[in-house]
């Protein structure tokens, strides 16, 4: 049996990668030829701790059992350069992988001084494989290194029956309430929509970081009345039997959890043509595209959407064909074990 050890923030934990995570831990298979471990490096709470024991624990492992790979789940700024030095940990020899997850690694790279860029890029190449979400970030990550950069998009678990309520005049959106994830175009957009769709309410689901407290100013400025924001939640599964639209209006991103999660489950989403997004929805076939900070197009669409039954009734068939078809766990796992077979080699 070959031993893999994946490294990321815990599974329990908020945000996409968690998410993917978790996925691994229930999902991958279990059988006799690989064997992974999973150790945690970040806990939001405890971050230097979790940094410590895992460089620690790394080491130990790699050092004293036959590990054939190490799986880092990666992201920008402080989750990057951990990851740089846990590398230092691993026993040489040992094959590793950068599952790069970040939304925004050009902007990182770009504002980091150039003694960081080339800390970066050393990064890179000590590395045996990169792995990215989508065709757009594969091609940038090879002009900074010369590892290998690939794309295994991520997936989710299809429910087998679609249980999309056509009459829900619920809009979700499951992120960061931030403004990298657009939320302050959410309130101009929720603002619109209350003069001319008044049953509609947008839920922002989410954590927060510096730039929230504006988010909450502009709410109570523009008086939202149809607009609740309701923190971080674990009872997505729940929240989204009553959902009419997804919403994610972000400035940057790889192949958000939350679209394909939402899709998966039959709901049309609403979303800017950042990132990896385009190969996920496809506009006015499964949803929305609209340019970032375009309210205009997002009130059009919703508009549009909501006064047209049999739009959404066909958006939601074909986005959750659209998940079963290319975004499944089981293709996904596949990819992953000819993957993990082709560096044990």
């Amino acid at each position: 049996m070959k031993k893999i050890i994946m490294v990321g923030p815990e599974s329990t934990g908020k945000g996409g990668i968690s998410t993917v995570v978790k996925n691994f831990i229930n999902y991958f298979p279990k059988n006799q030829k690989w064997q992974i471990r999973y150790l945690f490096s970040w806990n939001e709470k405890h971050k230097l701790f979790y940094a410590l024991r895992s460089f620690r624990q790394l080491f130990v492992a790699t050092h004293t059992e036959e590990v054939s790979i190490v799986h880092f789940h990666v992201s920008q700024d402080a989750s990057f350069y951990r990851k740089a030095v846990l590398v230092k940990a691993v026993k040489k020899g040992t094959k590793i992988i950068f599952h790069m997850h970040a939304p925004n690694f050009d902007h990182f790279y770009k504002e980091a001084s150039e003694n960081k860029k080339r800390s970066i890029r050393k990064t890179l190449n000590r590395v045996d494989l990169v792995v990215a979400l989508g065709d757009d970030w594969r091609n940038y990550y090879q002009t900074l290194t010369k590892t290998k950069v690939i794309v295994i998009n991520n997936a989710v678990s299809v429910p087998s029956n679609n249980s999309y309520q056509l009459h829900s005049t619920n809009v979700l959106t499951f992120g960061r309430i931030c403004e990298r994830k657009g939320s302050h175009d959410i309130l101009a957009l929720a603002k619109r929509i209350q003069r001319k769709i008044p049953n509609v309410r947008f839920h922002l689901y989410g954590d927060t970081d510096e730039t929230t407290p504006k988010i909450i100013e502009q709410m109570k400025r523009l008086n939202c009345e149809n607009v609740e924001l309701h923190g971080w939640t674990t009872n997505q599964a729940e929240l989204l039997k009553d959902c009419g639209l997804h919403l994610l209006p972000s400035y940057h991103e790889g192949i958000p959890m939350a679209i394909l999660e939402t899709m998966g489950c039959g709901i049309p989403n609403l979303a800017t043509d950042v990132g990896g997004i385009s190969q996920v929805i496809k506009n006015q076939e499964n949803g929305f595209l609209v340019a970032p900070g375009d309210i205009d197009q997002m009130e059009q669409a919703i508009i549009a959407f909501f006064s047209n039954q049999e739009k959404r009734k066909r958006f939601s068939a074909n986005a959750q064909k659209t998940i079963r078809d290319h975004y499944s766990m089981e293709a996904y796992l596949q990819n992953w074990e000819c993957v993990y077979e082709s560096l044990s080699d």
